[in-house]
């Protein structure tokens, strides 16, 4: 019989609401192990109430050096993406057949069985963004990514593998490219792990991999225009929007992504991810997931702060400063244990003046966000207006072009050190 598992990675501020998770996959699932991988650093922070929490670094297969780079130039989001092949395979060599990856804001309804019963005939499974040609209407176009381009075909909140030699291949294949390449960038087409599983789908036979189309699985804020939620005797039913002929699949699981938890606990959720998230059914399922937070242990660790936020003295890692050592060690500079406030990189960084003591959330701030913005950008404006007056068309839009590229923070480096004036715009 072949074993059965599933699992979810965080940071240990979020081990309460992976612990949430871990009730709702033994409340629908039969035979299954539960794993909760912690990319941070726990010891001496916590005792660990369950004996699934495993902490990440050291059963990975990453060697220490290698941890600490990848959890440096990468930022929490980006590694724990980073990490999710290297923890398949741990269970894979654990002895485990069928194995199902959830991100830790997904909330489980129904029985997950069918998924394992799936595996037996496919090897690979995966949930895309969006499944149906239907126009977005315009509340949605407004969004960031309505069309999920920049973020790949799938939604890698979920994926499900049976191992076997392909699989064990592809996922060989998949964290190697992520060592480097699990950065959320638009200008290099990467988006945390997603954007490599678009060649999955080359990857197996037609026959070895299922792009589901279940209405029901990774229900998620990405997919609010074309499916819709509602009870149907007790139960949560997703039904696809704009179709003559009816369409509906029972709710699995839900990808709260984007939500603010403390709203969402107390009943009036908030996202900044889509514009209209009152819909009246959509509002009821998020309450549910309000109440489900509120009967966990969601707040016993949310105090608890990410390892990997800062160099060893307490100064504060923004993404600037990532992005400058990502391109470094892309380029095979000796930089050290970026962490240690007496490696190389730490003393490039202060001889530059790049370092600060500004809190995370300041780090965090968008020119959306930023108070006086709108007049900030009238006088950038006008910056420009007196350049375009000065030069030609040509040589205006050819200033452009090297801009657009210049002010990468992953081009700065040039700027740090004149050793590095050699290296190329990226």
């Amino acid at each position: 019989m072949m074993k059965k598992c599933a699992f979810t990675i965080c940071a240990k501020n979020y081990i309460g609401l992976a612990l949430s998770l871990k009730k709702s996959v033994e409340a629908n699932s039969t035979d299954v192990d539960f794993y909760i991988f912690v990319a941070d650093e726990i010891e001496g922070t916590i005792e660990l109430p369950d004996s699934c929490i495993k902490e990440a670094k050291g059963i990975c297969g990453l060697d220490d050096k290698l941890w600490y780079e990848m959890a440096f130039m990468f930022d929490l989001v980006e590694f724990c993406t980073a990490i999710k092949p290297y923890c398949f395979k741990y269970l894979m060599d654990s002895g485990y057949d069928k194995l199902i990856y959830f991100d830790p804001d997904i909330f489980i309804f129904d029985s997950i069985d069918f998924i394992y019963e799936k595996l037996d005939q496919y090897k690979c499974i995966l949930t895309p963004h969006v499944i149906n040609p239907h126009q977005l209407p315009e509340e949605v176009r407004q969004e960031r990514d309505p069309w999920g381009l920049m973020s790949g075909i799938n939604n890698l909140g979920f994926a499900a593998f049976r191992k076997c030699e392909t699989t064990e291949q592809v996922i060989d294949w998949w964290g190697t490219k992520l060592q480097r390449y699990a950065v959320s960038e638009v200008s290099e087409g990467l988006f945390t792990d997603q954007k490599w599983t678009d060649y999955m789908m080359a990857m197996y036979d037609s026959g070895e991999i299922w792009i589901s189309k279940h209405l029901g699985m990774n229900f998620a804020p990405w997919n609010y225009h074309e499916r819709d939620v509602c009870l149907e005797n007790g139960k949560y039913i997703v039904k696809r929007r704009y179709c003559e002929k009816e369409w509906k699949d029972s709710l699995v699981f839900f990808h709260c992504s984007g939500y603010d938890y403390t709203s969402l606990m107390e009943g009036c959720p908030k996202t900044d991810r889509v514009t209209n998230v009152y819909r009246e059914n959509i509002l009821d399922l998020l309450k549910a997931c309000g109440n489900r937070l509120n009967n966990s242990d969601f707040r016993k660790y949310l105090f608890l702060n990410y390892s990997y936020n800062s160099f060893n003295d307490g100064m504060v890692i923004n993404s600037f400063i990532r992005r400058q050592f990502r391109r470094l060690r892309m380029e095979d500079y000796e930089l050290g244990n970026p962490f240690d406030i007496n490696s190389p990189f730490y003393r490039l960084m202060k001889t530059n003046k790049l370092l600060n003591k500004q809190s995370i959330s300041a780090i965090k701030m968008r020119p959306g966000t930023m108070d006086g913005f709108e007049n900030k950008i009238k006088w950038v404006d006008y910056l420009f207006v007196c350049i375009k007056k000065i030069l030609p068309s040509a040589k205006y839009i050819l200033l452009c072009r090297l801009l657009n590229k210049y002010c990468r923070f992953e081009n700065q480096v040039r700027l740090l050190d004149k050793k590095y004036r050699r290296l190329t715009f990226k």
